[in-house]
């Protein structure tokens, strides 16, 4: 078994097939499929179901693509350490779409500011594919709203908190809860609500604590743009439950109201994650630093 093997299993687990594989490695078909009968000889296990001519990873397929992702993310964090040792010319940077709007652009400007001859690649995506992202090693670090993983998946992962915000009720100038300081979850039952997408690191706060209440509320326009919905809100077209950074720093701040909802604990605390076997350069450090001494 060799690091050709690996890459080749990770391949087809990534790309659903051998023909995809082949070409993603630019390697012909015949040869990813040997290599996937190698492992499967070697170890005397069945990798993959052949189920209407699709692969399906069994059990220990499973088990063994967890180890080979960290075999991989060993072999790449050595070649970075001293093929070009604690130089940085090249970062991969992940965020959720919270974190990309108010804080990121920030940082990633001060960044530059230290480090001007490094290429950035940043990826804005929900909190749940970033932390995927940092698990395969697509990204060398990421800032995300929730910690909220599964053990298996938290285990391979390195969390910093950085930041502390709310989640507080946002509604227009003109709407009938405007006259409030401080509302209840309940108060809100009777509004039509716009909130972000499900799973969403904000909306499934804000599912726990209706669910907590025995309450449903199912909002009348959902959206993965935290703009999109401080427009519709600043229109009186509903009322939302967004985090207050976002509200801070729009350019539509001036046309909505904040409202502390008081019997929930909306606050919640940004991580820094990055796989637990990640080296580091200097430049990512500097970065996570920058983003734990970040105020807005």
């Amino acid at each position: 078994m060799t690091l050709r093997h690996i890459h080749i299993f990770i391949a087809v687990c990534d790309t659903g097939s051998t023909v995809k594989a082949s070409d993603a490695l630019n390697l012909a078909q015949p040869s990813i499929s040997l290599a996937i009968k190698e492992l499967e000889q070697y170890y005397g296990i069945k990798l993959f179901d052949r189920i209407s001519r699709k692969l399906v990873l069994t059990e220990a397929g499973r088990s063994f693509l967890i180890y080979a992702r960290e075999i991989n993310t060993n072999f790449l964090s050595l070649e970075t350490q001293f093929k070009d040792y604690d130089k940085t010319k090249y970062l991969s940077i992940g965020s959720s779409i919270t974190i990309g709007i108010f804080i990121l652009p920030i940082l990633i400007k001060q960044f530059k500011e230290t480090y001007p001859e490094t290429e950035l690649n940043v990826v804005v995506r929900d909190s749940v594919t970033i932390s995927s992202m940092v698990v395969e090693n697509k990204l060398d670090i990421a800032f995300i709203e929730t910690s909220n993983f599964s053990d298996e998946t938290s285990k391979m992962m390195t969390h910093t908190p950085f930041y502390k915000d709310k989640l507080v009720l946002v509604v227009s100038l003109n709407s009938s809860l405007t006259k409030k300081d401080k509302v209840r979850l309940k108060d809100l039952s009777n509004h039509q609500m716009i909130l972000r997408e499900k799973d969403s690191a904000g909306r499934t706060l804000i599912d726990r604590a209706l669910s907590k209440e025995n309450m449903e509320m199912l909002p009348v326009w959902e959206s993965v743009s935290n703009d999109a919905i401080l427009s519709m809100v600043s229109e009186n077209l509903g009322i939302s439950i967004l985090p207050n950074g976002v509200v801070n720093n729009h350019l539509l701040k001036e046309k909505v109201k904040q409202i502390e909802i008081c019997d929930v604990n909306f606050e919640r605390t940004y991580s820094i994650i990055h796989h637990k076997n990640k080296y580091l350069t200097k430049g990512a450090k500097r970065l996570i630093d920058m983003a734990r001494n970040f105020t807005d």
